[in-house]
Formats: structure tokens, C-alpha cells, sequence
């Protein structure tokens, strides 16, 4: 009895929990230029009266991976704290000098995971009882190592994408296809197709990763609606995500496939 009444207890403190993280992350991405020694990540918890624990690690892509079983060229200090209420804490990534590429950016993840403090309640009898399960709230943010040197400058990688319409086939509705040439990852936060006075938005992303064209790689995306043939003057308008979070809003006109 004892055992079920705790594992009622952790299910309600697991479902309350969900909505109330108060560690937030300053920034929405990490670049992590290769000359440096170290990059800051800065934490803050928000929370008025509780105290939180966090455990921070990288991985490179796989959205199941813990401490123990990743392997990655970064050290992050501390990997283990505890964070007051209203305090603050800088996290420090430091490369470790294992090979990356050197003519483009590679993509990794900084998982913070924050873990609520304990809570006690009372059982059937008057005993004091712990829960043992508590949520566990896991923040991932794109971290990219940037080699130096890079040409173009990668405030101007958007300009550069080449965008074309593939048309529908082989049961497959018509989708735009986008080509990146430069050695960084585009952040595409949304994309539209305008043809006259008809817009066609882009299907939302299932994964964080959809939405982001990887250096010198394609990427093809759904539309909402059914995309027949578009004029000469038909472009795509998308918002891009920059290095510090900021919106980028400009267009493109189409090019053949291919192309």
C-alpha cells in the first residue's frame, strides 16, 4: 500500500511539474568559434522559493543520449549544480582538439537537464512520505562549432540559398526544394511560397532539425495546399534564424530544379 500511494504521489508531482521550469537559457543557439578556449553559456533560475539541480551535457544528434554514453569533442563545467532561487550560473564549453571539419560548421546539442528538488507529502496514516520519481525538464539548444575563416560571412548564407519547386510525382504533392552552398547551418524559422496573391505556408516541422539546411546540403519541404503550376514571378519569403536569436525576414526567386 505504502508503495502505491508513493507512485500516485510521483505521478502528480510528474504531471504539476511539466508546466513549471524556471531555469531559462540567455540565448536560443551557442556558436562556438574554433580560435576559442572557452564559450559562456549563461543560466538563470526564475523560481521565487525553490532551489533546482541541473546536469548539462552535449551530444551530436541523438535526442536519446545521456552523460554516460556520449562522446564529444567538449568539456562542459560544472556538469553537476544546484541552482538557487533568483541566482545565476555560467556554464563554460571548451573544445578538446579532436578532429572536426575544417571547411564547414558542425552541428551538436547542449542538453540542460533540471531536475525540481524533492517534495514530501503525508500518507493514509500520518507517515511522511517522498516522492522518488520527480519530472526532469530538458532544454536542448544548438550548439555549432564554427571553424575559423569561413567565406562568405554567415550573416550572409541566407542570401545564398537557392530555392526551387518540385512538382508533384510518383504521389508526392509538390514541395520546395533548397539548395545551401555555404559552409553553415540556415535556421529556417518559416517559409512561404507567394504566387500572386496566393500564399503557400510550409508544414510544420516534426523535429528541430527539419527546419534547418545543413552546409553544402539540400533540403526539401512540404506545403500546405495543393501547388500546381506558378508564374515567373512566383518567390519564396522565409524568416531565418541568426546567430544571437534575431529574425531575419527576406525573399528569393525561384530557379529551375537543379539548377
Amino acid at each position: 500500500m505504502m508503495s502505491m500511494r508513493m507512485m500516485v504521489v510521483a505521478a502528480l508531482l510528474a504531471i504539476a511539474g511539466a508546466a513549471h521550469s524556471k531555469v531559462v537559457i540567455h540565448g536560443t543557439r551557442v556558436v562556438y568559434p574554433a580560435q576559442e578556449r572557452e564559450v559562456p553559456v549563461r543560466l538563470s533560475n526564475l523560481a521565487e522559493d525553490a532551489p533546482s539541480v541541473l546536469q548539462v551535457w552535449l551530444d551530436d544528434g541523438d535526442v536519446e543520449s545521456t552523460p554516460d554514453k556520449v562522446e564529444v569533442p567538449f568539456v562542459v563545467t560544472p556538469p553537476v549544480f544546484r541552482m538557487d532561487p533568483g541566482a545565476g550560473q555560467t556554464l563554460r564549453l571548451s573544445y578538446t582538439g579532436e578532429p572536426l571539419p575544417q571547411d564547414r560548421e558542425s552541428l551538436f546539442w547542449l542538453n540542460v537537464l533540471e531536475v525540481p528538488p524533492v517534495q514530501k507529502g503525508e500518507g493514509a496514516e500520518g507517515e511522511e512520505l517522498v516522492a522518488q520519481l520527480q519530472f526532469a525538464y530538458r532544454t536542448r539548444l544548438k550548439t555549432f562549432f564554427r571553424p575559423k575563416g569561413l567565406v562568405p560571412e554567415a550573416s550572409e548564407a541566407p542570401a545564398a540559398l537557392r530555392w526551387s519547386l518540385l512538382p508533384a510525382a510518383a504521389g508526392r504533392p509538390a514541395r520546395l526544394q533548397v539548395y545551401n552552398p555555404t559552409p553553415y547551418y540556415v535556421s529556417l524559422s518559416k517559409v512561404s511560397l507567394v504566387d500572386a496573391q496566393t500564399r503557400f505556408e510550409r508544414k510544420r516541422a516534426s523535429q528541430a532539425n527539419e527546419g534547418m539546411v545543413a552546409p553544402r546540403s539540400s533540403l526539401e519541404i512540404e506545403l500546405q495546399g495543393a501547388v500546381g503550376p506558378v508564374s515567373s514571378t512566383a518567390r519564396v519569403e522565409m524568416v531565418t534564424i541568426g546567430d544571437y536569436g534575431n529574425r531575419v525576414e527576406s525573399s528569393a526567386a525561384l530557379v529551375p530544379a537543379g539548377g
